[in-house]
């Protein structure tokens, strides 16, 4: 069943549609009101890591080749996926032009397919986003042939082998949900297993 990893957390529409709404921070359900025809899926990116979620998703449903992108873009992870998708990955998975690594799960071979094949449309700077997705939604194929054959990337299995710690102390003060996704930033940016 698509999408692999996290269904519970996005707004499934038209499999065979090739666009994909991505809403950064902005509450999803918002974004809802277009018919489920025109869009595949409707979902949040919160962090760095998602986007390894993100780029599963759509390789095991290639017929995603549109990236909506909208919303109010806290962490900055929409420049993140543009240099993604522009830029590419260097020999260690980092992620060209950004401080962010990609999952080395992800066959570096299919990130080139799917960068040469998918397209992102940057509204997260556009006044009235709404009314601009329902045009595009409007202008764009409902059905596409896939870019690839399906492809699902497993979790890599394993855990942690030991925790250590250092000195080091971060304070984080604030609601509970934005200190949480600091601090999970702050466990990937700087985390070690």
């Amino acid at each position: 069943m698509w999408p692999v990893f996290y269904k519970d957390n996005v707004i499934v529409g038209n499999e065979k549609s090739p666009v994909a709404i991505c809403t950064l921070w902005s509450k999803k359900e918002d974004f809802s009101n277009f018919s489920r025809d025109k869009f595949s899926v409707i979902g949040n990116l919160y962090t760095n890591c998602g986007i390894n979620y993100l780029i599963k998703n759509i390789l095991a449903n290639p017929r995603i080749k549109y990236i909506i992108l909208c919303g109010k873009d806290l962490m900055k992870t929409g420049d993140v996926l543009i240099n993604l998708l522009r830029n590419g990955l260097d020999e260690h998975y980092k992620i060209i032009g950004a401080a962010a690594y990609l999952d080395k799960t992800i066959p570096n071979d299919k990130i080139e397919i799917l960068r040469k094949n998918v397209e992102i449309i940057d509204l997260r700077d556009e006044k009235n986003v709404k009314e601009k997705i329902e045009e595009i939604l409007e202008k764009l194929p409902n059905d596409v042939d896939p870019f690839m054959d399906s492809l699902v990337v497993k979790e890599e299995e394993g855990g942690v082998e030991s925790l250590t710690s250092d000195d080091n102390v971060f304070r984080f003060e604030g609601k509970i949900a934005e200190v949480w996704l600091r601090i999970l930033d702050i466990m990937l940016k700087f985390g070690e297993v």
